[in-house]
């Protein structure tokens, strides 16, 4: 194992050797230090450092600063670029250059008085935070092996560029850094300033926004917008406790947040429940006449009838009819009217009211109400199952939409029909049920036979039963025997009774006489005589299952035994075979 990771050690610390050694040309994406001369045989002071931006946008350097430091590290300012005041930036174009200089006799952006060392020492560029950006070392430092070469009189340092045209940047000077003559012609003037007119907003406008004014604070603010027309005065912002509705006006209280838009008031049919929620009212209705069995075909002619006992305009969307346990919906804006009644045909809704029974149901379409349950049986054709007088009944005046009507009589001794809410007379030899109000035979009474002499009926089971005297008249026991006062039997008198000798003739031997019945009786011994002297019994166990248990677990745990000490016993083992070897 150890071997093993010896190995894993040497190559990780082979590769990482051949990735340090590959050479590194990485491209820097913000501003580098690309030239530095200290100078020529003309004049010390022909200095000058130029720097470029390697990024892709422009790159703002308010407050950035130039730093030269001796290779005693002693470190002094050489020129910041300070914008002209509070509210501007200073920016360097991409792809752009810097020239700074201390000739002032030479044009820059920039200029310093300080006099760069030509055997060595360090140009630093640094941000507005003090950030270090950039940094080039020349010369000879014991304490720095990464510097360039120092140039020599009238040269310059050189960044060197990668093959895609950017300048190269791997953080070593020695590597990014070569010696060459000066350019002919170094550009300047690419930086600008620009002015922030709007100082408390976030980045820089030059402009004013649009939606914006300026005030006397020299700050960008929203133009003033009374976003509250309904109220007095200018509202720019939202009153506190306001909202917004429909119709951009400013209103303090949504009634119903759980419905959209904001209601002012609680809108009409609706109401407060429990949660401080807009709930929906459903209003009863009532169904009041039903017809299953039409003459003729059903299709077209079945109906179903609504009463409106409210006083107001019910819309019928939201409601719904169950027929038969399946549900139907009414056409849409189904309006029934206020104390009114409403019919809906099977041929409208695709219902079916079936002729033998069935039930109709009005719910809303939460469920929050459901209407009485009506059910009718037998429907006869022609007959309308209809409410008169809070009493479901048939009835052969169906009105679908208007009130409802009992049957119609005849009478038959005028040439025109009456109406009147009177039964017809049932014929001879019949009834009228008072449950159904149909005509139902008369059942006689059965004709009962008299009770004999000495019986009554009993008024419950009309069957005969014995009059029972207070003084029972029982018949002469025969003689030799007694009435028993308990049972009123006759029962046979005892000797003692008749004055005739008690003496009990002796019981045969093996028998004793009974001190209840004195009738001679069997004598039974409590426990019986054996011939032969008793014996122990065994009985074997036999259980398979179990001795299989066992030696499982038997298994198990001697198995367990040789893992656990498997070194141990190897030892003893070993030790045992090397003493049997010396033995020979």
């Amino acid at each position: 194992m150890n071997k093993l990771y010896f190995l894993k050690l040497f190559f990780s610390i082979f590769s990482a050797c051949l990735i340090i050694n590959q050479p590194l040309f990485a491209v820097s994406t913000s501003l580098v230090i690309s030239q530095v001369k200290t100078g020529d045989s003309i004049s010390a002071k022909n200095e000058f450092v130029e720097i470029y931006n390697n990024s892709d946008i422009d790159q703002e350097i308010s407050d950035w600063c130039i730093y030269y430091q001796s290779i005693s590290l002693v470190k002094e300012n050489m020129s910041c670029f300070y914008p002209s005041n509070a509210n501007s930036h200073i920016f360097v174009p991409s792809k752009s250059y810097i020239l700074a200089v201390s000739n002032q006799l030479i044009f820059g952006d920039m200029q310093f008085s300080y006099t760069l060392s030509g055997t060595g020492g360090y140009v630093i560029l640094v941000d507005n935070d003090n950030n270090e950006i950039d940094q080039v070392g020349w010369g000879i430092s014991s304490s720095d092996q990464n510097l360039s070469l120092a140039p020599s009189s009238g040269k310059v340092l050189n960044r060197k560029l990668t093959q895609e045209g950017y300048y190269q940047d791997t953080d070593s000077n020695i590597d990014d850094f070569e010696i060459i003559d000066q350019n002919s012609e170094y550009h300047y003037g690419n930086v600008y300033e620009v002015e922030d007119i709007c100082s408390n907003l976030e980045g820089i406008q030059t402009d004013i926004p649009v939606g914006f004014e300026y005030n006397d604070n020299y700050e960008c603010i929203h133009e003033a917008v009374d976003i509250c027309m309904n109220i007095d005065g200018l509202q720019d912002v939202l009153p506190d406790g306001f909202e917004i509705n429909s119709e951009s006006n400013c209103i303090q209280h949504d009634e119903c947040s759980n419905l959209e838009g904001i209601q002012e008031i609680i809108p009409e049919g609706y109401e407060i429940d429990s949660d401080n929620l807009c709930k929906k009212i459903f209003y009863p209705i009532n169904i009041t006449e039903l017809l299953p069995n039409a003459i003729g075909t059903d299709d077209g002619n079945e109906f179903i009838e609504l009463y409106n006992p409210n006083s107001f305009d019910i819309n019928l969307d939201d409601y719904e009819l169950v027929v038969g346990g399946k549900t139907y919906n009414f056409p849409q804006n189904s309006i029934i009217k206020s104390y009114e009644y409403a019919s809906f045909y099977d041929d409208d809704m695709k219902f079916t009211l079936v002729n033998t029974s069935s039930e109709v149901l009005l719910k809303s379409i939460d469920d929050s109400f459901l209407g009485d349950t009506i059910s009718y049986m037998d429907a006869e054709q022609g007959l309308s199952w209809t409410l008169v007088d809070n009493i479901w009944q048939y009835s052969n005046q169906s009105t679908p939409g208007r009130s409802n009507l009992a049957s119609l009589i005849i009478n038959e001794f005028e040439n025109s029909p009456t109406i009147e809410n009177k039964l017809k007379p049932c014929p001879e030899g019949q009834e009228r049920n008072p449950e159904t109000n149909r005509c139902r035979k008369i059942v006689a009474s059965p004709t009962l036979v008299p009770c004999k002499q000495g019986q009554y009926r009993d008024e419950q089971t009309n069957r005969c039963r014995n009059i029972v005297s207070d003084v029972v008249a029982y018949i002469p026991c025969p003689e030799g025997q007694e009435r028993n006062p308990e049972t009123n039997r006759c029962r046979t008198v005892t000797a003692s009774v008749l004055g005739l000798s008690t003496t009990l003739k002796p019981c045969p031997e093996g028998q004793e006489r009974n001190p209840e019945t004195n009738r001679c009786r069997k004598i039974v011994s409590v426990i019986p005589t054996a011939s032969f002297a008793t014996e122990k019994t065994t009985k074997t166990m036999s259980n398979p299952l179990l001795w299989w248990s066992i030696a499982g677990v038997g298994i198990i745990a001697v198995g367990y035994g040789f893992w656990e000490w498997r070194k141990e016993i190897r030892k003893f083992v070993t030790k045992i075979i090397n003493i049997f070897i010396k033995s020979k």
